[in-house]
């Protein structure tokens, strides 16, 4: 069994407590005085940036007896002065965006395919960092618990996907190597491709649907992907995907539509003055309300009303 200590220095995590015992700080210096009170045998150090006081406290991590392994993901790990000994494994820009990976977005949208094609990448990217397989078993569970973050943000209960009996951390540092590690995945990884396509596909169609009709209600209003999103309990990035799929077309495109279609019955319909038509349909910019209504119909609002009153 693995004590881990994360070390997050200005930056939101997403792990989450599991049969692994876990340890959680904000700070090197926290981490450097919970050290002397528990048995820790991996650090890992998540920080966007590292200045000159984190390296000093990294190196006394590692003068100290435990832990018995340093990970540091950081997008400044060039910093860290490379002469340190193996104790201290070094990863950059990459494991700094494993959440921005397309298999997440894959899990979220994609079939089950795209997800094992999505795995197969990011595995080989693994295998090109020839990392030790301590890091090895950062880096995947870092996987792991994004995979669980999804589910979370998709309102599934982990247990109930895969069982109360299933220990996936255990799993992770019980295999040998990238190999194993990637067999453990794709069989992990299928089955919530397989839940979500089964149990989402209506109830996403219908959360779809309604948005549209709100979008359609309250064009005039300041409407943003990310607050329909917060409005409808997901996260932007999910509502984007999964608009784009049902939709065959952009969140902001579907907006735009809708309050262009609503400007042209103005037009037809009214003599008041395009400045009055861009405010009705939520423009409060009406030289960006005239360039958006001729980039979707070829012609100026005035050009448009002279055309339909003939």
């Amino acid at each position: 069994m693995i004590g881990l200590l994360v070390v997050e220095i200005a930056h939101r995590s997403s792990l989450e407590r599991g049969s692994i015992p876990l340890l959680r700080v904000s700070n090197t210096q926290e981490a450097l005085a919970l050290l002397e009170q528990e048995s820790v045998d991996l650090v890992v150090i998540d920080a966007p940036s590292l200045d000159e006081t984190d390296i000093a406290l990294i190196k006394e991590f590692e003068q100290s007896k435990r832990p018995s392994k340093i990970v540091i993901v950081s997008k400044d790990s060039d910093q860290v002065d490379r002469r340190l000994p193996p104790k201290i494994g070094i990863f950059g820009p990459k494991l700094c965006r494993l959440h921005e990976h397309d298999l997440f977005e894959s899990l979220k949208t994609g079939t089950n395919r795209q997800i094992r094609e999505s795995l197969e990448r990011l595995f080989s990217e693994i295998r090109e960092l020839d990392l030790d397989q301590t890091t090895t078993q950062v880096v995947t569970g870092g996987v792991l618990f994004l995979t669980y973050q999804i589910l979370a943000e998709l309102g599934y209960c982990p247990q109930k996907v895969y069982g109360p009996d299933f220990h996936p951390l255990e799993r992770i540092v019980a295999a040998e190597g990238a190999d194993e590690l990637e067999e453990f995945f794709v069989a992990l990884l299928e089955r919530v491709g397989r839940v979500i396509s089964d149990q989402c596909g209506n109830t996403n169609q219908t959360k779809i649907e309604t948005i549209c009709r709100y979008m359609q209600e309250n064009y005039v209003s300041e409407i943003s992907l990310s607050a329909i999103a917060k409005r409808y309990r997901m996260s932007p990035s999910y509502l984007s995907a999964l608009f784009a799929k049902s939709m065959g077309q952009t969140f902001t495109d579907y907006l735009t539509e809708c309050r262009i279609s609503k400007a042209k019955e103005i037009l037809k319909h009214t003599d008041k003055r395009i400045y009055e038509v861009a405010m009705e349909v939520g423009y409060r910019d009406p030289y960006y309300f005239s360039n958006r209504f001729k980039q979707i119909t070829g012609s100026s609002p005035s050009e448009y009303r002279e055309r339909v009153a003939r």
